[in-house]
């Protein structure tokens, strides 16, 4: 019997991670399938992570906020935040240390287990769909 979608939540979604670090990257991607999103994207560099966001409608993103070589993932995030996707900054940095405009995101400080990323993208996506299901 095939699986519908009520069984499936998040199954139309699209995810974007983005994280600079191979085995990381592969990590929270695979994290992010786990909990049944239906498309999971990845790239390692901004240049990346902005042809996605011209291509696809990013539901969730999961965001490595240093990328390396200058890069931050700071105008990406609240880009996609403006344009009504969750948005989770993860960092070996303090919150404190982040830019401010940061501070209202979620931030999941690295290392983190995978079990609490499953946890914090379903508890986000899930209280999304009440906030939907209860309308205007």
């Amino acid at each position: 019997m095939a699986e519908t979608t009520a069984h499936k939540p998040f199954a139309s979604l699209t995810g974007l991670c983005v994280e600079d670090e191979p085995l990381v990257s592969l990590e929270m991607s695979k994290t992010l399938t786990e909990v049944g999103i239906g498309k999971v994207l990845t790239a390692h560099r901004l240049s990346s992570a902005f042809q996605h966001l011209e291509q696809s409608k990013i539901d969730i993103a999961l965001l490595d906020y240093d990328l390396g070589f200058g890069e931050r993932t700071t105008e990406l995030g609240l880009k996609l935040a403006d344009l009504g996707a969750k948005v989770v900054f993860s960092s070996g940095y303090d919150i404190s240390e982040l830019d401010p405009r940061l501070h209202e995101f979620v931030f999941i400080e690295k290392p983190a287990r995978p079990g609490f990323i499953a946890e914090t993208i379903t508890k986000i996506l899930t209280e999304a769909e009440d906030v939907k299901k209860a309308g205007p």
